[in-house]
C-alpha cells in the first residue's frame, strides 16, 4: 500500500477525499441514531410504576396512606398524558415519581399494619 501511494499520489488523494466524503455523509445518519436512543419512550418505567402501585394497593395502601397513593395515581396518570403527547422525558418524570410514591405508600402501609 505504501507503494502504491508514493507512485501514484493523485489517487491516494481522491480515494482519501471520497472517504471524507462517504464519512461526512454518515454524519446525520449516527446524529439521528443519537437523539432518537435518547428520545426513547419510557415503556418500562411506566410498567415499573404501575407495578408498584398494584404492590401497594395489594398492602392496602388505598386505606393506610391515601394520599401517597392519590399522588401515585395523579404521576403515573400524568406519565400517560406526556407519552401520548411525546414528551418521553416528563412522562420519564412522571413515572419515576408515580413509582417512588407507590413504593413509599406499600412500605408506610406494611409498616402501619405490623404495629397493630
Amino acid at each position: 500500500m505504501v507503494s502504491e501511494v508514493v507512485a501514484t499520489p493523485d489517487k491516494a488523494r481522491s480515494r482519501t477525499f471520497a472517504g471524507s466524503r462517504a464519512s461526512l455523509r454518515l454524519i446525520p445518519f449516527i446524529l439521528s441514531l443519537l437523539v432518537l436512543g435518547c428520545a426513547t419512550a419510557p415503556v418500562q418505567e411506566l410498567s415499573d410504576a404501575r407495578q408498584a402501585l398494584k404492590a401497594a394497593r395489594a398492602a392496602n395502601g388505598d386505606l393506610y396512606t391515601p394520599e401517597m397513593m392519590e399522588q401515585a395515581e395523579f404521576s403515573i396518570t400524568q406519565a400517560v398524558t406526556r407519552l401520548s403527547s411525546g414528551d418521553y422525558r416528563q412522562a420519564r418524570e412522571a413515572a419515576l415519581a408515580a413509582k417512588h410514591y407507590a413504593v413509599l405508600a406499600r412500605q408506610a402501609s406494611l409498616s402501619v399494619q405490623a404495629l397493630e
